[in-house]
């Protein structure tokens, strides 16, 4: 796959998904640079080659009246929306995996990963994770997430009828009363820019449930469903997510080429966590795209596109307009390769 990115002295610019050090782009930049605007174009490109999309939509970036006009009939033709906050995700959440061997997880090995995800996202301590595994296992052994949904979890907490369970309820209230993850597999559509709108939402809640999302798609991943076709995941402002060297978005950019997972990521500046880690692998990303950069990091990014030579890149930094960014990773130039950083022209400069 190639992935069209704009122009180089009027000739056509792409990343080389299939020769670069893995799929994952960086798109980094001050806001109203142009960077959403190239997303939107990238998750187009992707689609029409044959490539699945899933963009969590935090803020309503992807709103049918973000979308740049140029873009919005295809766009929009390649576009399945799930609306959480009025219907809910239909996601197995509490399915039994099968591996690619054919072998199915056991039933204490789902719960416990479930109960994970939601004790690292909460910082749980022992007791609140056991009381918590305790409530997903009788939910798994009634079979009640097929009728009720994640609400069966809080109805389990409820009848528990002790002050962790209460309080282990309150904390998770959000997604009861919502009652987020319902039974189905509707949410993903192969062939489409699948968008997850969490908008309506607290930003609180939106992590939280962006988390669990990406914890469901990472255990799909790992029997794998996404190794032939790809799945790319875009996260505009990621570093509103959890970024530690244990958090999805590290393990995802570390580990994603193995499942054919890969992340596009939208951000004014890295993301903080474990700095070393988090930064590391960001930098190890097969594109990235930097846009014209706040005042305050322009040495920063032009150390990041050439260590040897940044001082070079720094006036090219300083006049990018709208619409225009540094490339640097797998890229072609009407379709040779070439090794070096491109001052790139977007299709639409003045979008």
């Amino acid at each position: 796959m190639r992935i069209n990115l704009g122009t180089y002295k009027n000739r056509g610019v792409a990343f080389d998904c299939e020769n670069a050090l893995n799929k994952h782009l960086l798109i980094l930049g001050k806001s109203g640079g142009g960077k959403t605007v190239e997303a939107q174009k990238i998750m187009t490109e992707i689609v029409k080659e044959g490539g699945t999309v899933m963009a969590l939509d935090l803020h309503q970036t992807l709103a049918s009246s973000q979308i740049f006009w140029k873009y919005k009939p295809d766009f929009e033709l390649y576009t399945q929306e799930v609306d959480v906050y009025q219907n809910g995700i239909q996601c197995n959440l509490l399915e039994q995996i099968t591996f690619e061997d054919g072998v199915q997880e056991q039933l204490i090995d789902t719960v416990a990963a479930i109960t994970n995800v939601f004790s690292r996202i909460l910082n749980l301590k022992c007791n609140q994770q056991a009381v918590l595994r305790e409530a997903i296992n009788h939910v798994c052994d009634k079979n009640t997430f097929e009728q009720n949904g994640f609400q069966a979890v809080g109805e389990e907490l409820c009848e528990m009828n002790t002050k962790m369970s209460q309080a282990l309820y309150e904390k998770l209230y959000q997604l009861f009363a919502h009652n987020v993850f319902r039974p189905g597999n509707r949410f993903l559509e192969n062939g489409k820019i699948n968008i997850i709108r969490l908008g309506r939402f607290a930003l609180g809640v939106q992590e939280m449930i962006a988390d669990v999302l990406l914890s469901y798609i990472w255990r799909l991943a790992m029997t794998g469903k996404f190794s032939q076709s790809g799945l790319f995941i875009f996260v505009d402002e990621c570093q509103n997510l959890a970024s530690g060297k244990n958090s999805l978005l590290a393990q995802i950019l570390s580990e994603g080429r193995k499942f054919n997972v890969n992340l596009i990521l939208a951000t004014q500046i890295i993301p903080q966590g474990s700095t070393s880690v988090i930064q590391h692998y960001l930098t190890q990303c097969g594109m990235t795209l930097y846009f014209q950069p706040d005042a305050r990091h322009l040495s920063a990014i032009a150390r990041m596109i050439d260590p040897v030579s940044s001082g070079e890149w720094l006036p090219v930094l300083r006049t990018l307009k709208r619409g225009e960014f540094v490339a640097s990773g797998a890229l072609t130039v009407d379709g040779g390769a070439i090794d070096k950083p491109l001052k790139v022209t977007a299709f639409e400069k003045n979008c």
